[in-house]
């Protein structure tokens, strides 16, 4: 028996809650189900609904899924049972809906207690719900919901009470007929643990509790570069920096840092654009990471803070040779500092595209890029191209050992892209390509597409094919979504003039992705994956081999055991790492070799200063001249 409920259906999201008392460790997957019965949206359950605490569930059954534009016919399933998740009738306040939902799971652990006896059950109806809305920095934000007049709010931090008096809110994520309340607290630290009580009359009712270890990384900057300046002083840490880290560039980074993190103390550095939502990646936003984000808009604030704290690393990866990856290693080194730059794709290209035209990391900025390039003679890079044209030594997009099964062949054959899904990928191509291959093969194949996919036009063009749809996919989810697959694929190519520098250099992360997990991958041939011909598990082809490369790994299925091959572990990526450092170490360091940036120097003396002050201050005569003064 699933138990399950929605919670909050508004501005496009629904949240809600589905639990097995009898598998209380059993996380579900959620589908948002269109007329049709095709799952276009999917959430595993996870802990986002922080509301269900009360009736005593684990943390991570919560789920939230956002809602295709457009609307239409649309359910919302529990994957593994089809069951409509229930919602509260129209007429019913959350509040209300709230406390039936509670009692129904109530009843249900009452029912299991005898059977799980070492599970707490709740008898009797709360006095008051609650919930731990959002923790950002200090700033804790909390609701709640009490049949009693008054409700107050104890904000525990570590078992110590908060004594600050909070504030009343309204955008807490808190039903209408609860009180939302915001607490400033000071210090407080990445796997603290926070407890929510609430003083209702005579009794003391503990709402929620919580550990910062299990939130979204810290948004708060300054506390970023506080942790960032406590791992700098470790021996032999590495900063990694990345031009932007609200889009997939700064996956890539996350190789770097995760090859360092086997054997070194590091940290993530990158900016958040504005064009790019602003905000963390997000397949990152729940990952535990030593990462610093800073607005790209207020750089110059906390690079200056960042400065005045002494922050600087022995060692500076940088990802991605573009201008605002070099001015950040900038900052973070000193005179010693060994520098190694890592190319993936052919960034030049991608700077002189339409929308980089007139951006600091695009058009103006291609000649700086170039010129420190040739300052920085340690490099690495993701693909065999690439190090051949740019003398690097190659840390493929490694990947950490996984559990591996071997699927068998079945009536259907699940084929699968995982990842940002845009025009360009030609997704559209591949789908129609594996419906062709049924037609002419008479085996059956699903195509299913896991990511954020835009625009609009472009899932409407693949739902007509027929392909299954889940949204993004958390990294800590992934590898369990890959083995829901059979054959992954990493690509379509192209036969476009225009797409020939992109494909001469980039590789796709999804083979050590597939590749890690046992799944064979299909691959579009070109110069930068020459090099995995023959690899098991691996099967590259053109436009016109499509359909034999796929028949190839369909047919390899339970009979193939696909490895991950040393070059793509994290061991080897990180041997491959100080290969690099060594070459660092005999070439041009920090301040010298990033000549072209401003090097974090202290600034200059203060030179003396004359204030005009000018008794008229507007626009005609004597506010020209002014002008003429002052300039």
């Amino acid at each position: 028996m699933v138990i399950h409920g929605i919670t909050h259906n508004e501005n496009g999201h629904v949240q809600g809650f589905a639990w097995a008392p009898d598998k209380p460790d059993m996380r579900f997957f959620v589908d948002v189900v269109d007329a049709s019965g095709n799952a276009i949206r999917s959430s595993a359950t996870r802990p986002v609904s922080p509301e269900v605490a009360q009736a005593d569930l684990p943390a991570d059954c919560g789920f939230d899924v956002r809602l295709p534009p457009g609307g239409g016919e649309l359910r919302v399933v529990v994957a593994e049972t089809n069951e409509t998740v229930s919602a509260p009738e129209p007429e019913t306040s959350m509040g209300d809906w709230l406390r039936k939902a509670y009692k129904k799971i109530r009843r249900a652990r009452t029912q299991k207690a005898t059977c799980f006896p070492d599970l707490p059950c709740v008898l009797d109806e709360p006095a008051c719900i609650g919930a731990i809305a959002d923790i950002e920095g200090g700033r804790i934000d909390v609701w709640l919901d009490s049949r009693a007049a008054s409700a107050i709010p104890m904000v525990f931090v570590n078992n110590k009470p908060a004594w600050q008096s909070p504030e009343t809110i309204h955008n807490a994520g808190q039903p209408e007929s609860a009180t939302g309340y915001r607490f400033y607290i000071s210090g407080i630290a990445r796997g603290a643990q926070i407890s929510l009580w609430a003083i209702v009359g005579t009794q003391v009712v503990l709402c929620e509790v919580r550990r910062t270890g299990n939130m979204s990384f810290e948004r708060s900057v300054m506390a970023q570069l506080g942790r960032a300046a406590e791992i700098a002083k470790q021996p032999d840490a590495v900063a990694i920096t990345c031009w932007d880290g609200g889009h997939n560039p700064v996956g890539r980074a996350k190789v770097l840092y995760d090859v360092v993190q086997t054997r070194r103390p590091v940290v993530m550095f990158c900016f958040l654009f504005p064009d790019f939502g602003g905000d963390i990646w997000p397949p990152l936003a729940n990952q535990d990471l030593n990462i610093v984000t800073i607005p790209w808009q207020d750089r110059f604030l906390y690079l200056n803070m960042a400065q005045s704290m002494g922050l600087t690393f022995d060692t500076i990866w940088m990802c991605k040779p573009r201008m605002p990856t070099f001015h950040m290693a900038a900052h973070l080194c000193h005179d010693k500092t060994r520098v190694i730059l890592d190319l993936d794709d052919n960034e030049e290209h991608f700077s002189r595209s339409k929308a980089s035209r007139f951006k600091a990391y695009g058009l103006p900025s291609i000649g700086s890029s170039k010129a420190l390039m040739e300052g920085v003679p340690a490099r690495t890079a993701a693909s065999a191209s690439l190090q051949q044209d740019f003398d690097t030594t190659l840390v493929r997009h490694v990947r950490e050992d996984a559990v591996r099964d071997q699927p068998q062949p079945g009536d259907v054959i699940k084929v699968g892209f995982i990842g940002t899904v845009r025009p360009h990928k030609r997704i559209d191509r591949a789908a129609e390509a594996i419906r062709q291959a049924v037609e002419a093969t008479g085996q059956k194949y699903e195509f299913h597409v896991y990511g954020d996919v835009q625009p609009e036009s472009l899932v409407r063009d693949l739902t007509r094919q027929g392909v299954v749809f889940k949204q993004n996919v958390p990294l800590n989810q992934l590898q369990d979504h890959l083995r829901s697959l059979d054959i992954i694929l990493s690509g379509f190519p192209s036969s476009e003039e225009k797409d020939e520098p992109i494909t001469r250099y980039q590789i796709s992360a999804k083979i050590g992705d597939a590749l890690s997990v046992g799944r064979p991958i299909l691959v579009p041939a070109g110069p930068s994956v020459a090099d995995l011909e023959g690899t098991d598990g691996v099967h590259l082809f053109s436009l016109d081999t499509f359909e034999e490369a796929l028949t190839r790994a369909a047919a390899s299925l339970g009979k193939v055991r696909v490895s991950l091959p040393e070059s793509f572990t994290l061991e080897y990526g990180y041997q491959q790492f100080l290969k690099a450092e060594q070459k660092a170490e005999a070439s041009a360091r920090g301040n010298v070799a990033l000549r072209f940036m401003p090097t974090g120097a202290p600034p200059p003396a203060a030179r003396p200063s004359l204030l005009l002050i000018w008794k008229q201050h507007d626009g005609g005569l004597y506010g020209r001249r002014m002008d003429m003064v002052c300039r």
